[in-house]
């Protein structure tokens, strides 16, 4: 009878792990997932590449070259000069409008460019106090020439919802008017313009 010999370092239960290899089906489906994820991968930080390199080198710089002064609320004589900051007597609140009453405003832009420049934009109010009410007043175009002009001065028609939200809440809120203004060119930019805060009385 024959015995097998053992090492005499090595004791009966020391075992040799040995890693199956893996079926003919499973490697079939392994290629399969390699096959569809890699090009995944590689046109995913393809496009994660190029998209840092055109923001980052290539995109031009939209042409831009308005800036708007913050548009104050006063009062203007007929011959263009300031009279006063508008005040609701007794309110102690300036400056300040009855509700439904216009707003006035004056203001200025600045065109830096050589040219005219052709602007659509969207008006707006905004409640300041409590925040978180938006009302669109109007859409225009307009084209503005090389350097600094007046802005007004305006009468701004106070929006039927303005004044339903002042009514409906019984007490002064604040409001600001602004404006985002769109310069019509190929690469035109986006600017926008803002009056003072100033409260509505119901």
């Amino acid at each position: 009878m024959n015995h097998v010999a053992h090492h005499p370092m090595r004791r009966r239960t020391d075992l040799r792990v040995v890693e199956q290899p893996i079926s003919k089906p499973e490697q079939r489906e392994v290629s399969r997932i390699e096959r569809w994820l890699i090009p995944v991968l590689v046109g995913a930080v393809a496009i994660f590449v190029t998209s840092v390199v055109w923001t980052t080198f290539l995109r031009p710089t939209p042409f831009q070259p308005l800036d708007y002064s913050t548009q104050r609320i006063v009062v203007i004589d007929g011959e263009g000069y300031d009279v006063e900051v508008p005040q609701v007597v007794g309110s102690g609140l300036i400056p300040s409008v009855r509700v439904g009453d216009d707003v006035p405003v004056i203001g200025d832009v600045c065109n830096s460019d050589d040219g005219p420049v052709s602007i659509s934009g969207v008006v707006s109010w905004n409640r300041l106090s409590p925040r978180g009410f938006n009302v669109e007043a109007g859409r225009g175009t307009n084209e503005l020439t090389p350097g600094c002009s007046a802005l007004g001065p305006f009468e701004n028609p106070m929006p039927k919802a303005v004044v339903d939200d002042v009514v409906r809440a019984n007490e002064p809120e604040l409001w600001q008017i602004s404006g985002t203004v769109n310069i019509n060119e190929s690469n035109g930019g986006s600017t926008s313009w803002v009056t003072e805060s100033f409260w509505i009385i119901p």
